[in-house]
């Protein structure tokens, strides 16, 4: 097993490229305009802030690239992402021991509130999505629990965040693939502590 360092939560870009140098699906990025034909359109030019959370621009025309690189390189620094359509789910991560059990796949945005689950997914689809989550919190180096956020093209999931320590609110994404796999608030808790 490849010894994993860790990241800051906020650095959207070095979450990528560790994902990306584990073989976990991101979407295509880089930081520099020779290789923005191979990230391809549309894109999100992403500027990393120092202490404030990162601003995205969306492009959808090469003669946008530039100026949204031109601001991003004044707020201290850019990745460009290209931008992946598809259902945006995600998937609970939890620790139990040195097992790393990956929860029930939900919807990013439910479409009727009791509508939580994934559901419209195959079932390879949702295994997937589960086997990608579980590689991203290990790629990553996570602790505890996390919540890893996907936009799955066709049948391919690509991870578009990693949540570490998520929200335990009834809400959160994490809680609604906790509930789905049968946990209680309490044992959500307790495999935490």
């Amino acid at each position: 097993m490849p010894v994993t360092r860790r990241v800051a939560p906020k650095d959207e870009y070095a979450i990528f490229e560790m994902l990306a140098e584990h073989g976990v699906a991101v979407a295509p990025f880089a930081t520099t305009l020779e290789d923005v034909a191979g990230i391809g359109l549309p894109a999100v030019v992403v500027a990393r802030h120092e202490n404030m959370p990162a601003t995205r621009t969306m492009v959808a025309k090469y003669e946008d690239v530039v100026p949204a690189f031109a601001q991003a390189v004044k707020a201290g620094g850019f990745f460009m992402q290209r931008h992946v359509t598809g259902h945006e789910v995600a998937c609970g991560v939890i620790m139990d021991g040195r097992k790393v059990l990956p929860l029930v796949p939900v919807e990013a945005i439910p479409r009727p509130l009791h509508e939580s689950g994934a559901w419209h997914l195959k079932p390879a689809v949702q295994d997937a999505v589960q086997a990608v989550a579980k590689a991203a919190h290990i790629a990553l180096g996570a602790k505890g629990h996390s919540c890893v956020r996907m936009v799955v093209n066709g049948t391919v999931p690509f991870v578009t965040g990693v949540e570490f320590h998520p929200s335990l609110a009834r809400t959160s994404l994490f809680m609604r693939s906790a509930k789905l796999t049968g946990l209680t608030e309490e044992e959500i808790t307790e495999s935490i502590l």
